[in-house]
């Protein structure tokens, strides 16, 4: 069986790595990917799958580094996928991590400090969003309750709305694949919650 290239996406540091592996090949359900640096030797974090490669038929512009380094799997230019992804290629290190075996991607080493920085960046505003979220959560937990119950007031609608909204757009800033993009709308999400007389305690 022929190596299928695969992608793959870290949600804390936003690398992408590219992997030929045959099917067979494949880890265990026991032994997921890692985002790992050569000179970091702690993850940063469990890597999503981003698709396998697949090309498009019909008219096809010519091959560029725009699908040499590409972050995704769908290639569309004239290569039909030969090249696509190809400047992404992971070295992969085996480790163990408490007797649990794991596979862990390892960044170019020109590529490492930036991708430490960013996912650095992101946990220190995960874990501050996180608390402000957990300040304003028995609020938003009992006017849900008094709407089960029955009734809610005007203001108090309003501001269960408020809350449930702030929630949702937590959550859509932690899918953004940009690291400018998703830390712009989590600094908004904080602004907001510290503006609440719950988020201000």
């Amino acid at each position: 069986m022929s190596p299928t290239r695969r992608f793959f996406r870290c949600p804390e540091c936003l690398s992408v790595w590219a992997t030929d592996t045959k099917e067979d090949d494949m880890p265990a359900a026991g032994c997921p990917y890692a985002c790992g640096y050569a000179d970091a030797p702690e993850d940063l974090g469990r890597v999503n799958a981003a698709g396998r490669l697949h090309h498009h038929t019909g008219q096809r512009p010519p091959c560029d580094s725009a699908c040499v380094y590409a972050q995704g799997p769908n290639c569309v230019c004239s290569c039909l996928g030969a090249n696509h992804g190809g400047g992404r290629l992971a070295l992969i290190d085996t480790f163990a991590d408490h007797g649990t075996p794991r596979m862990r991607f390892l960044c170019a080493p020109k590529s490492a400090p930036q991708a430490v920085a960013r996912a650095t960046e992101w946990r220190a505003m995960v874990r501050m969003v996180g608390r402000a979220m957990d300040r304003t959560a028995p609020e938003l937990a009992a006017l849900l309750q008094a709407r089960r119950a029955g009734w809610l007031s005007d203001s108090d609608f309003s501001r269960m709305r408020g809350l449930q909204a702030l929630a949702h757009g937590w959550i859509t800033a932690r899918i953004r694949r940009t690291h400018a993009g998703r830390m712009k709308a989590a600094l908004r999400i904080l602004d907001a919650l510290a503006d609440t007389p719950a988020g201000a305690q």
